[in-house]
């Protein structure tokens, strides 16, 4: 009898490996809305467009609003006039990991946008239930190349916590290492929701104050960024921009060290509320900041 009970429990956990593994595989599939790779054009002259926190303000969210905040969808016209090649989210796309949120961003912003969209995946659209978002956006990290930059999207949102796992480490590491070998590849963009390089940093920690006074500090606790990736991004010569999307209290944050230009960027239904334009002209990195509330 003890045999049989055993064999149940090793069955059991079986099970679940194997179930988390299988989601973790679909996981994995082509990003949906992305639509990778690009279509490559002539020349490299292109734009593209970063926004942080889609959703907009927690408060109206908690109220009951299901659609994305007013200020961008407002803008989404003009948003389109400058014939951006893709959009990025950084992450906080959407409030719930549920249907009824999940529709009105898709509806509203990416069918509305018509062009390839990416995100970094935050904690609102990750949580506990994290296979909602792999059905409808696909994978949590990858990198793609295009034209002569490579861009990495990594995911600082699973289970509210900001640390970098074993496993995503070793693709970012393998990523970069790819990225340096290759002579053709002048730059990397990096996008992530949290803003892993600040809470380390006494020069930018700053802007986490609001974390470190609040309630989801614990999101930032055990960072590994200083310890893991910094030193795997210092190693690299070419120019790094990294992208992050949940500043909180401010607008947009930009600071620069080394060969690194660190943003962040949130739209909170605020009257400075932004979006940021990358411009790519002849070898040169243009940015914008996109006031949508004037």
């Amino acid at each position: 009898m003890k045999k049989f009970f055993a064999l149940i429990i090793l069955i059991s956990v079986l099970l679940v490996i194997f179930t988390d593994f299988s989601s973790n595989q679909n996981c994995q599939k082509k990003p949906i809305y992305a639509k990778l790779p690009l279509k490559e054009d002539q020349g490299e002259n292109y734009n593209f467009i970063v926004a942080g926190h889609i959703y907009g303000s927690h408060q109206k969210a908690q109220q009951g609003r299901l659609s994305p905040s007013e200020n961008i969808i407002k803008n989404l016209e003009y948003i389109k006039s400058l014939n951006p090649k893709f959009f990025v989210s950084l992450g906080d796309s959407y409030f719930l990991p549920q249907d009824k949120y999940i529709k009105p961003f898709i509806n509203q912003v990416i069918k509305q946008l018509k062009i390839p969209f990416i995100i970094a995946p935050g904690n609102h659209e990750l949580g506990r239930d994290w296979q909602n978002y792999c059905q409808n956006f696909g994978k949590f990290y990858y990198d793609f190349t295009y034209k002569s930059s490579m861009f990495l999207i990594i995911n600082t949102g699973h289970e509210d916590s900001a640390k970098i796992d074993a496993k995503q480490l070793k693709f970012i590491k393998n990523s970069i290492q790819e990225f340096n070998k290759n002579n053709n590849l002048k730059r990397l963009f990096i996008f992530s929701h949290k803003y892993i390089f600040a809470i380390e940093d006494k020069d930018m920690n700053k802007i986490a104050k609001y974390r470190f006074n609040g309630q989801y500090y614990d999101q930032y606790q055990n960072i590994n960024y200083q310890q893991k990736l910094q030193p795997i991004l210092e190693a690299t010569k070419k120019p790094i921009y990294f992208f992050a999307g949940d500043l909180k209290e401010n607008s947009t944050f930009y600071h620069q060290k080394d060969n690194i230009t660190f943003i962040a960027t949130h739209i909170y239904d605020q009257a400075n509320d932004q979006v940021i334009q990358v411009n790519i002209n002849k070898g040169k990195v243009i940015i914008n900041a996109i006031d949508l509330t004037k």
